[in-house]
């Protein structure tokens, strides 16, 4: 849909740091299927194409004089989204992050991602929903779930902003983490210097059959 379209292009030129990726209104709107809540009993969102997750960190070249922002971006994601109560998971491929450089690329997987491919965000339940749902309309709210990386669990939460448009939902999400809420040191070299602190922004295109 030209919505998910445009989500998606805003999310890979802006990064977490531009914030451009709020779910925008889609020129000619689908039918109405969701409304209430009870319209969402049993139903299941399956994660797919048009789905990217963007780690952004700031980062000094030794042979520059001043640093610049290290984006490392995939389209790997998987999962389903229930919005009844049901728990949710998704799921992202970490072998295929990339960035503007092989060689970060190449240092990030040979580091931190060598046995555990796969981070799992697992949410028990998300926040309740309005009552009633305006086709369209923007929901705000805090998801906290366990996040699933080189078989620890930590807990997580992300500032959310979700839309139904027909069958399709639209979940943008964003958090920040420190490399040791994970069990990792930034992964500094001789010649690159990392900042402490990641901004993720998560793009969910999700549809019900």
């Amino acid at each position: 849909p030209p919505t998910v379209a445009a989500q998606a292009g805003n999310t890979a030129a802006g990064g977490p740091a531009g914030g451009t990726a709020t779910p925008a209104a889609s020129p000619a709107a689908p039918a109405a299927r969701f409304t209430k809540q009870a319209d969402l009993k049993g139903v299941t969102f399956v994660v797919g194409q048009g789905s990217q997750a963007t780690f952004t960190v700031n980062e000094k070249i030794a042979q520059f004089p001043a640093p610049n922002d290290a984006v490392m971006r995939t389209t790997a994601l998987s999962g389903e989204v229930n919005l009844d109560g049901r728990p949710s998971t998704v799921k992202l491929d970490l072998a295929k992050l990339s960035s503007d450089q092989s060689r970060r690329d190449d240092f990030i997987q040979q580091a931190l991602f060598r046995t555990g491919k796969t981070a799992t965000l697992t949410i028990a339940s998300l926040p309740e929903l309005p009552a009633t749902y305006a086709p369209g309309q923007v929901v705000k709210s805090t998801v906290k779930g366990m996040l699933n990386i080189n078989g620890g669990d930590r807990p997580i939460a992300f500032d959310v902003e979700a839309r139904i448009d027909g069958s399709t939902l639209s979940v943008v999400g964003r958090t920040s983490f420190v490399w040791s809420d994970f069990g990792y040191r930034a992964p500094n070299t001789p010649t690159v210097s990392v900042q402490d602190k990641v901004a993720v922004e998560v793009l969910i295109v999700a549809t019900a059959p």
